[in-house]
Formats: C-alpha cells, sequence, structure tokens
C-alpha cells in the first residue's frame, strides 16, 4: 500500500518497463517526479520516487485499506462470538478479544 508512490527503478526490474519509458511517462505526466506542479498528486518524499498521477482517484488510499481491513477484521470477530455461541456480550468475551 502506497498510494501511487514507487521507486520507479521497480517498475523497470519488476515490471519489465524499458527505461526509456520511465522519462516519456514522466513527460506526458502519467507519472510525477519530486517537485511536481500538479495540484492534485502528491509529492514524493524521496529524490528517486514518482507518484502516479490521480492514483487515489481510481483507487483506495492505504488507509481506507486500513481501515477497511480493521472493520472486516471485527466483523469476523463479532460474528464468530455469535456462531460458537460464545456466553456474554462480545465487548467482554475473553476468547473474542484477546
Amino acid at each position: 500500500m502506497n498510494d501511487g508512490i514507487f521507486d520507479p527503478r521497480l517498475a523497470v526490474a519488476v515490471a519489465d518497463v524499458p527505461a526509456r519509458f520511465v522519462k516519456q511517462l514522466i513527460d506526458r505526466d502519467v507519472w510525477h517526479e519530486k517537485g511536481h506542479a500538479c495540484p492534485d498528486c502528491p509529492q514524493p518524499k524521496e529524490a528517486l520516487e514518482l507518484v502516479v498521477h490521480d492514483y487515489t482517484e481510481h483507487n483506495r488510499t492505504a488507509a481506507t485499506i486500513r481501515k477497511l481491513k480493521s472493520d472486516r477484521r471485527e466483523a469476523g470477530r463479532r460474528a464468530n462470538h455469535k456462531k460458537w455461541d460464545h456466553p456474554g456480550e462480545f465487548e467482554d468475551c475473553g476468547k473474542c478479544n484477546d
């Protein structure tokens, strides 16, 4: 989870993006370098990082994903509390809240 910020060396090494395309994607504002002027995109923190233009417009943010996982985890614990017929309230159950 990175909110669209990445190291372009990974794109070249892992995703097999030819190095010459990195510059073209930056020139076409598909990817932004640190110090870019796009008001909609965050600034990369490191000089070697890039950010995907409008990444969070089309993808969930890292914070949203963490919240969703947390909510689903708790919903699962609550459902298991009921499914296994644990006595008492969910909040007081030692088996469901460790």
